[in-house]
């Protein structure tokens, strides 16, 4: 899975996202093609904040 997760680019979420548990904020993000981030750094392409 390793192999997976390096082609998909990494998102950060930070705080809560009306209308999304962090679960289904997590997974909608996953959905799109994305993986979630623990933290920014200079690969992060997106940065959604709640």
């Amino acid at each position: 899975m390793a192999a997976v997760e390096a082609v998909r680019p990494p998102v950060m979420l930070c705080g809560e996202i009306p209308g999304y548990s962090w679960d289904d904020a997590r997974d909608a993000v996953r959905n799109a093609g994305y993986r979630v981030a623990g933290r920014a750094d200079e690969t992060t392409v997106l940065i959604i904040c709640g």
